[in-house]
């Protein structure tokens, strides 16, 4: 349904109940839109609702389950060749079998986000928060360079590590925060992590304190980078690192393993498969002096 008012050099339009099926799944769409034609000034609200998610899985490429809710504020001055607003995504009901974070995100995670520049050569994003039920991210993010490129700077905290246990397949226990940024064109990205741990126990041992740094190049591709780690726990304590390389869909090699703490020093490499969590290598200890 369209409403549309006088016709003065301004058109002010309001639209409701616009409904579209995709796969079986209706989604509404209801707001405003505006232009002035002397100026070339737009802009347009819109709220698309789509209270089965279900039926859209096979777009998504995901087993989705749960409703959404998305609100757009967009206002250009430029007919459209430049643009600015907010964003607001609300879930409600979220389930999903193929997306691992779903367990962490709770049931009603939220997004929101500042579009500070949209136009035909990317977008940026000045600010945006997620908020879920074990998970709170916050930063900035852009895609540049004629939608080519992409930088993410991101503060993301683990409230309680115990509501992870479905994402990561292990029992946890413990608070984490990290810094991620990811940087480079889409085909090259390169990416790091720092995480710093309180509290950390895996299957009841630990508990663990201190922080893991990870660098990776490649991330679109075939990751490869390091990883090290600086932690204390009940016996003192552990510093750990190795390189990394995806060298297979599912199987992660582990070169250059070192290992120190506990009265004790050990070294080798590995392989873990991503898939089953399996890991295979051979390591060189010694204990004592």
């Amino acid at each position: 349904m369209l409403d549309s008012q006088r016709f003065d050099g301004r058109f002010d339009a309001g639209f409701a109940h616009i409904g579209g099926e995709k796969d079986g799944g209706e989604i509404d769409l209801t707001g405003t839109a505006r232009l002035d034609l002397a100026s070339g000034a737009l802009g347009i609200a819109a709220t698309a609702t789509a209270a089965r998610l279900a039926p859209l899985s096979r777009l998504a490429g995901l087993d989705l389950a749960g409703g959404a809710v998305a609100t757009v504020a967009l206002d250009s001055p430029d007919w459209g060749a430049t643009a600015a607003g907010t964003l607001d995504l609300r879930l409600d009901g979220l389930a999903s079998a193929g997306l691992p974070l779903a367990p962490t995100l709770g049931r009603a995670p939220r997004l929101t986000a500042t579009i500070g520049a949209l136009s035909a050569d990317g977008i940026a994003i000045p600010d945006f928060a997620l908020s879920g039920a074990n998970l709170a991210a916050t930063g900035r993010a852009a895609i540049r360079d004629g939608w080519s490129a992409v930088e993410l700077t991101a503060a993301l905290r683990g409230h309680d590590l115990a509501g992870w246990r479905d994402t990561a397949g292990v029992a946890l226990a413990g608070r984490a925060r990290a810094t991620v940024r990811v940087d480079g064109a889409l085909a090259d990205l390169d990416g790091s992590a720092d995480i710093d741990l309180d509290g950390l126990s895996v299957e009841g041992a630990g508990p663990l304190k201190g922080r893991v740094t990870i660098r990776a190049r490649h991330l679109a591709g075939a990751p490869a980078g390091t990883v090290t780690a600086a932690l204390t726990g009940p016996y003192g304590p552990l510093d750990a690192a190795t390189k990394f390389a995806l060298t297979g869909p599912d199987t992660l090699a582990l070169k250059e393993i070192t290992l120190a703490g506990f009265g004790g020093r050990a070294g080798g490499e590995g392989a873990l498969e991503l898939a089953s969590g399996l890991a295979d290598g051979a390591l060189d200890a010694t204990f004592g002096d």
